[in-house]
Parts: C-alpha cells; sequence; structure tokens
C-alpha cells in the first residue's frame, strides 16, 4: 500500500492466537502474500487478511490483533475500553454479529485465522483515526483502500476472478453427476438426485457450489433422521447403501467409496412432500445462510433464493 514497495509494510513477527474453536467448513479458493501481507478469498467470496496480514495493514504488533480478538470474544458487549467500543459501534451498524472476528479455516493442513473484509476495514479505520497513537501505516493505507473497495483490492491482488466462480460450480456439481449416473440400485431412490433443482436454483442464483457446499449432505442427515423417527422402512422396506464417489479435486473423494443411503422407490412421494415442506421451509434457510453470513452480496442472493423456493419475505 504506501510506500515504495507499493506501499505494503514490512511484516512484525509475533505470536499467532491459539485455536479456540472448531474450523468451520468454508474454504480458501485462493491466498497471496503480497508484500508482506497475506491475504486470499474463501470459496463463498469472502475477501480476508491473516492476523499477521492484518497487523502489518494497521501498522501494529501481531499480539495486539490477538489480544482485540480475544477480547471480542469475553468482553465486547461489557467493557468500555475505546477500541472494542468502537470496533462493536462500526460492525453492530454493519450488521455483523458474529462471536468471533475471524473465521477459522484451513487450507493445505494449515489453519488460517481468516479476517473478512468488514472486520478489517472496522479495525483499520480504529487505528487511523481514533487510537490514542494513531498509526501512520494504518492512515495511509486506509486512504488508498477507500479509493477502491476492499473487496476489489483483494480480488485484484490475488487474481480472482468472481464472474469465473459460476463456472467453477457447475463443474463441481456436474463432475458429480457424471460419477453418480447408474450407481443408484434399480427400484430406490437418491437424495443427490432427487434435490438436482435445489442445486440448480442456487448455481442460477449466484450462490457457490463447492466442496465445502453440498447440500445433499445437510438433506440426508435430516431426511435419515425423519425416516427412521417415523419408522418409514415398516411401511416401505429398508433403505440400501449404495457407492457414491467424489470427483478426485474434491478433499472427500480420499475416502472414496462413500456409502450414502438410498431409499425404497414407493416413498418417494413422502420425501417430495417432506423435502418441500419441511426441509427446504424450515432447514435449508439456516443453512444456507450460515454458508453466506460473512458476504452481504451472497446473502442477498440467498436470501432471494429462499423467498422464490418459499414464497414469503424475510428480513436480514
Amino acid at each position: 500500500m504506501v510506500n515504495k514497495n507499493n506501499g505494503l509494510p514490512q511484516k512484525v513477527p509475533s505470536k499467532e492466537i491459539g485455536p479456540v474453536q472448531g474450523v468451520l467448513d468454508i474454504g480458501v479458493e485462493i491466498t497471496r502474500d503480497v508484500n508482506g501481507i497475506e491475504m486470499g478469498v474463501l470459496d463463498n467470496g469472502t475477501p480476508f487478511l491473516s492476523q499477521r496480514g492484518l497487523a502489518v495493514l494497521c501498522g501494529v504488533e501481531n499480539a495486539h490483533i490477538g489480544f482485540l480478538s480475544k477480547e471480542w470474544e469475553t468482553e465486547r458487549d461489557i467493557s468500555k475500553k475505546k477500541r472494542l467500543q468502537y470496533i462493536k459501534n462500526h460492525l453492530d451498524s454493519q450488521g455483523y454479529a458474529e462471536d468471533k472476528l475471524y473465521i477459522e479455516t484451513k487450507k493445505d493442513g494449515k489453519i488460517i485465522y481468516a479476517y473478512p473484509d468488514i472486520v478489517c476495514m472496522a479495525i483499520l479505520e480504529y487505528y487511523a483515526f481514533e487510537a490514542t497513537e494513531v498509526k501512520q501505516e494504518a492512515l495511509n493505507n486506509y486512504r488508498l483502500l477507500a479509493r477502491y473497495s476492499f473487496r476489489e483490492f483483494i480480488y485484484k491482488a490475488v487474481g480472482y476472478n468472481p464472474e469465473q466462480k459460476q463456472l467453477t460450480s457447475w463443474r463441481y456439481y456436474h463432475d458429480r453427476v457424471s460419477l453418480v449416473k447408474n450407481a443408484v440400485p434399480n427400484n430406490y431412490f437418491s437424495i443427490f438426485n432427487e434435490i438436482a433443482g435445489l442445486f440448480v436454483d442456487m448455481i442460477e442464483s449466484g450462490l457457490t457450489i463447492s466442496d465445502n457446499v453440498i447440500p445433499d449432505i445437510s438433506v440426508g442427515l435430516v431426511w435419515g433422521k425423519y425416516w427412521l423417527e417415523q419408522n418409514l422402512s415398516a411401511e416401505y422396506g429398508e433403505r440400501v447403501k449404495y457407492e457414491h464417489d467424489y470427483p478426485d479435486y474434491y478433499p472427500q473423494s480420499k475416502s472414496n467409496p462413500q456409502a450414502p443411503w438410498a431409499y425404497p422407490i414407493q416413498a418417494l412421494p413422502v420425501f417430495r412432500e417432506w423435502f418441500k415442506n419441511n426441509y427446504l421451509a424450515i432447514k435449508f434457510p439456516k443453512y444456507i445462510i450460515d454458508k453466506t453470513k460473512f458476504v452481504s452480496a451472497e446473502k442477498e442472493k440467498a436470501m432471494k433464493l429462499i423467498e422464490n423456493l418459499n414464497g414469503k419475505k424475510l428480513i436480514a
């Protein structure tokens, strides 16, 4: 950003925060180290900085961002600290109500603490204008980002093309279709095949399909529980396992072949009614909003899709 090396300051080595939650099923699409700042894009389109990258951007030590993150988790609703109050007010106004300032994810076996764009800008603004000792690096970088959007800056820096994402989503879906074709036993149906329309609706709505967004797993878990609770095998016969392989670029392919359930074809009308009136109406909204909650544009697409599927207006 603002020095002779494209304005990006050098790294300040310090201690990382420790893991305090399970890794979320949001993957990392791309990462880059740009002049000492670690940045990237999650597979749902969220641009982010690592903890170290955010510290460098703000001109503070890495530990400062770690301490702030821990304060957010334990004190944000009760603290009188100027720093925490300022950042909380900023994020509240943007509708950010998460328990953590970062998204804990993993790439190539390495844990990444990804601070999403909305959090980065709130913290950067504090250090640029409100801190007791205003950081010149933060002020310079804030001014630079004010001329762009944070999202556009990260996308350009790491070479990410959001328009290519829909083509990738189709590939993730179609490659699975080709592997599952003819795998389901005669006189049985599979969850993946039956919810094909949902995959298409999601992709055409601009939502991401990837190895971290696999709605048939969600549907299968909820339907399987319903099947057992209602003892539907007594009326329609036993469900059976079948082989289902993921494409080799899915991390899940390491445990191929998978063994999901196939259900008796006689129960298909029951499944379709349940899917429409139970899953799509009750379970799917939470599932897809959780997948898109860090990306306002994606969340808007998700809410629009939910409205189209269920015919009712949602309030963010």
